[in-house]
């Protein structure tokens, strides 16, 4: 037997005692073994699942739950938001760890240690009332109760347990369950841009290659010592290329007469190819989408036509769409570099080798330098 064999054999049998150590400790009397925190609680039988924002010593119980989640068939929604599809890996999750939640046993017990902790009927960082076939169960989720440990008690029961589902994993808005993203659209693709809104339409087009603005069909031609801005133009793009929903929107609500409308114009794609390998001359409409947006409290509403779904909006996610007009459509221009200058044509700050993309400025801390 090799010298690296008989290494091999005395680091199995360390293990396989540590394993019985291990074992024995477990069951040595004062030390309790792992028992199942909530019992009989089958995550596959959940149809709902009711999220209480945090209630305060004192405070109100919440009129309605911060965020309902419900089954359909073989998918789960947001039923508070307007039946929007929910990740349901997230809801899976969340289900799996109150199923495998185990423990020695309660940390505590009382109304008044229920209090301490945040877990009490009256006082909670969370509440969750989770439906199931034989009916519903409630849990309360409260403060930190030691190393990464947080505390859970049981509607109706007296024990408090330290376990590791953390506040910050039950989310109580909306955007925690479910993908934000409303629409994507690369930026490279979009070749106009048409916002009307207040009976005024301007135009953004670079169909020609460079950025050109028109408002109401008269071409904004910028004064002497001015030129197009086109870092704003691309603001506006940007918002469509990346629009993210704070929370679901009604895809039923009536179309506001006075809502801004955006159509984004793409690249139209490229003729079919024919048999033998050519392309066929026929013209293609190039695609546009189409958007409407309204204000909704301290959102805007927001639907593309053709989505059945709508979403709300940050105002200031959208503050460069609905605040453009003519007047933020031209800027002064950079002074021309003097003339010899070895850094001719170049933004100070820009690093040597270093080339900005068209449109783009340098931020202000950086031109400082």
């Amino acid at each position: 037997m090799t010298r690296l064999n008989q290494i091999l054999i005395a680091v199995l049998v360390a293990q396989i005692g540590l394993a019985a150590l291990l074992r024995l400790r477990d069951r040595e009397p004062g030390v309790a073994p792992l028992t199942s925190v909530v019992a009989s609680f089958d995550s596959a039988t959940v149809t709902k699942v009711a999220i209480y924002d945090r209630r305060d010593r004192g405070g109100a119980e919440p009129a309605a739950p911060a965020v309902v989640l419900a089954k359909q068939g073989e998918r789960w929604v947001l039923a508070s938001g307007f039946d929007h599809p929910a990740d349901a890996g997230k809801v899976t999750d969340l289900l799996a760890k109150i199923s495998g939640l185990h423990s020695r046993g309660p940390l505590a017990s009382g109304a008044g240690r229920a209090r301490q902790l945040a877990v009490a009927d009256d006082v909670y960082e969370r509440k969750l009332v989770v439906t199931t076939a034989a009916g519903d169960r409630t849990f309360f989720i409260g403060s930190g109760a030691g190393a990464r440990r947080t505390a859970f008690r049981i509607a109706g029961a007296d024990a408090i347990y330290g376990t590791d589902l953390s506040v910050g994993s039950v989310g109580n808005t909306a955007a925690s369950w479910i993908d934000p993203v409303y629409s994507k659209v690369e930026r490279g693709d979009v070749t106009k841009v048409t916002v009307a809104a207040s009976g005024k339409v301007i135009d953004l087009d670079k169909s020609t290659g460079a950025w050109t603005a028109a408002v109401d069909g008269a071409p904004v031609v910028p004064a002497a010592g001015s030129v197009v801005a086109t870092e704003i133009i691309d603001r506006v793009v940007g918002v469509f290329a990346d629009l993210r929903m704070a929370s679901p929107g009604d895809p039923k609500r009536a179309t506001d007469p006075a809502a801004t409308t955006v159509t984004l114009t793409l690249k139209a794609p490229a003729p079919p190819a024919t048999a033998d390998g050519g392309v066929a001359a026929v013209s293609v409409a190039a695609p546009t989408r189409v958007f409407e947006l309204s204000a909704e409290g301290d959102t805007y509403w927001v639907k593309e036509r053709g989505n059945d779904r709508a979403a709300l909006v940050s105002k200031s996610a959208l503050d460069a769409v609905m605040t453009l007009d003519a007047s933020k459509l031209t800027k002064v221009a950079p002074p021309p570099p003097p003339a010899g200058d070895p850094g001719a044509g170049r933004p100070p700050g820009l690093p040597e080798g270093m080339e900005l993309p068209p449109g783009m400025e340098l931020p202000p801390e950086m031109m400082q330098q």
